[in-house]
This record gives structure tokens, C-alpha cells and sequence, in this order.
């Protein structure tokens, strides 16, 4: 299968909302984040999307498409900040849950942001398996690129859409000299290892509700080699 790297469109948008339930039906953090697999909260979804991209000029969604069919396989959402940005920190607050169900994921997300400020205290890339787009305040700090979210079509896992999204981040991240974290599922997990990041912590965070179990690691920057032509 030949792969094609490409800027998505909002034209793409209910595509992409179809291959990212079903690429996260089996991951309990992307309940926690987007609710049940329904209709409206499907449309709301896809609202979440449209407002992060006219508001945010500093995202970029990528697709990987299968140059036969152009079908979408894998989805890279990314985040550039090229100098230091500050961001005031927000509350973490959900309206796709109500009662308990919202308590307990509210306490998730934010379990997830304090693990990433404890660790990613250095200027880096930093890649989150599942977007957090309840709080900006991870992005406070020096110069970043972020991936913040990644999926394959489970159609297409394991033949090479996730390596090349990934690996477009990391030569990203090397041509800046930054290192790059990434907030990896257990299913993932291995796509950043044969991509050179090291396990940092393996946060698990349990509630009645959910089990998530994830991995933070780190791939040290790795600086391009550059020749000139001149002596």
C-alpha cells in the first residue's frame, strides 16, 4: 500500500470523526474525554474540532491517505509553538458526563496534566496519544511542537501510517534540537520504541469507571546531520 502525508481540511472532518471512534473504541481514556459513542456527542465532537481550528493558528492536522483509494488512515493533529506562548491555566471541566461519571473524569485528565508537568519540565516536543482539550496550561513554558493527537483506522495499523506521522514529529523535533515526549497507550507503546523513546513513568489511574494505564517517555533530541558545500 502506497501512503501519502498530507494537511487535512476541515472538509475531512466527518471522516475523521468515523476513524477516531473506532480507532479509540477499545481505549477507555477517549471516554473519558469525548463521552460514548452517540450521535450528538459524535456532533460535538466535531464542533470541539471546528472551534480548536479557527481559533488556534497555531494547529495543524495532518493525514495520511492510501494513494489508491484516498481513504484516510491515520490522523496527526499538531501544535507549534516556535517561542515561548503563555497560557493561564484553566479549570478542567467536562459537559459530556454529569454526576459521578463527570467527577471521575475530570479527576482522570487532570491526574494526566500533573503527571506531564512533573516530568516535562524542559523545553520539548511533546506527543499526547489522546488530545487533552480541556486545558491549555500544559503548554505554558518555552518553545514546544506537540503532538496531540494520534490515531490509525484499525484497518491500517501496523503497516506504516502511525511510523511515518511519527517519525515526520521527529525529524521536527531535531531540526528545533529539542527533545520529544509523547503520552503513549498501551497499545502504541510500541510504535515510540522502535521510534527511539525510552520509558519515563507508566501512570495507571483508576476510578469506579475507568482503568487508564499509559506511558510517558522521551526520545532525545538528535541533531541532524548538516554538510556544506563550501569550504
Amino acid at each position: 500500500m502506497h501512503l501519502n502525508l498530507a494537511p487535512a481540511t476541515e472538509a475531512d472532518l466527518d471522516e475523521i470523526i468515523d476513524s477516531q471512534y473506532r480507532s479509540f473504541e477499545e481505549e477507555p481514556f477517549h471516554e473519558v474525554l469525548y463521552g460514548p459513542d452517540t450521535a450528538a456527542l459524535r456532533k460535538a465532537a466535531k464542533e470541539r474540532h471546528l472551534k480548536e481550528w479557527a481559533e488556534d493558528q497555531c494547529v495543524k492536522w495532518l493525514k495520511v491517505t492510501d494513494a489508491d483509494t484516498d481513504r484516510i488512515v491515520c490522523v496527526g493533529v499538531w501544535k507549534i509553538y516556535p517561542q515561548y506562548v503563555p497560557h493561564p491555566a484553566e479549570e478542567v471541566t467536562v459537559d459530556w458526563w454529569e454526576g459521578k461519571e463527570k467527577e471521575m473524569a475530570e479527576h482522570t485528565i487532570k491526574e494526566v496534566i500533573n503527571n506531564k508537568h512533573e516530568k516535562c519540565k524542559e523545553p520539548h516536543v511533546c506527543k499526547c496519544s489522546l488530545a487533552i482539550h480541556t486545558t491549555s496550561a500544559e503548554f505554558t513554558g518555552p518553545a514546544v511542537v506537540v503532538l496531540y493527537m494520534l490515531f490509525t483506522d484499525p484497518e491500517f495499523q501496523r503497516q506504516g501510517a502511525g511510523t511515518m506521522m511519527v517519525r515526520w514529529g521527529c525529524e521536527l523535533a531535531d531540526h528545533l534540537f529539542l527533545p520529544a515526549w509523547v503520552d503513549s497507550s498501551e497499545t502504541a507503546h510500541h510504535l515510540y520504541l522502535k521510534n527511539g523513546f525510552e520509558d519515563v513513568l507508566h501512570p495507571s489511574i483508576k476510578t469506579e469507571k475507568w482503568d487508564t494505564s499509559y506511558y510517558v517517555m522521551r526520545r532525545p533530541a538528535k541533531v541532524p546531520k548538516m554538510e556544506s558545500k563550501f569550504a
